[in-house]
């Protein structure tokens, strides 16, 4: 296998025939990209490949995307049925995909920049294909999309003058948590591209813990959920000093 893996390997938490689930180490890319660093589509296609001594192309479905710094639950599809009904939950926001975010403010500041413990965040704004950022525009502009997410502050999980908020994506647009709490004066910690902290962009605390979906072929599994929180490490590299 490709020798970039050898440092991070990704977690298989789940297999069939039908689907994988994976936990994405920060830092590795959910596919391919010019950079010609390893990722994690090729990663599991050379695993389905090995593991089941598969000979020729290794079909994949990828569903959904974590940015590169971002960690945590994935799932793929090893079938086109599964890849099909699976797109068509995500279309019609049946499958249910939950983050970790930590922002390097005191729960008292975090709730004075937010206005409540708990809510809903909207915004209008469109991906910089050039810079590689989202921005600020107005609704009819070019590009311009809607984003939406559930928050809650999440106080039993947030480290000394540090909170931890625990957000339920209603769309999934081109870095959404990142760009919507930096827009409110909360920048992710680790966050390099918004708010330059001096961190490696790898270390932003952002951790995709909760997926759950209804199993795409057949009815006899029923909704699937998983949960991964992350490692002690994981909250300790990314704590503002």
């Amino acid at each position: 296998m490709n020798s970039d893996f050898k440092r991070d390997i990704p977690e298989i938490i789940y297999e069939d025939n039908h689907i994988l689930v994976v936990v994405k180490p920060p830092g590795l890319l959910s596919q391919e990209d010019a950079s010609g660093s390893g990722d994690l589509l090729s990663y599991l296609k050379d695993y389905i490949k090995t593991s089941r001594n598969k000979p020729g192309n290794v079909y994949m479905g990828l569903l959904h995307r974590l940015d590169r710094s971002t960690g945590g639950l994935m799932v793929f599809a090893l079938t086109s049925k599964a890849a099909a009904r699976l797109s068509e939950e995500i279309r019609e926001s049946r499958v249910i995909k939950r983050y970790l975010a930590m922002v390097p403010f005191s729960p008292e500041h975090t709730l004075h920049q937010l206005g409540s413990d708990q809510g809903e965040l909207k915004d209008i704004y469109r991906k910089d294909e050039s810079r590689r950022m989202a921005v600020h525009c107005n609704e009819g502009e070019t590009g311009a999309k809607l984003a939406r997410l559930r928050y809650a502050i999440r106080n039993d999980l947030s480290p000394a003058d540090h909170t931890v908020l625990e957000i339920d994506l209603i769309t999934g647009r081109f870095h959404q948590i990142r760009y919507q709490l930096n827009r409110r004066g909360l920048p992710l910690c680790g966050e390099a591209r918004y708010a330059n902290q001096g961190l490696p962009d790898y270390r932003l605390a952002l951790w995709a813990f909760h997926l759950e979906f209804d199993y795409p072929v057949g009815k006899e599994k029923g909704r699937m959920v998983f949960d991964r929180m992350p490692t002690e490490d994981w909250w300790k590299q990314r704590l503002q000093k």
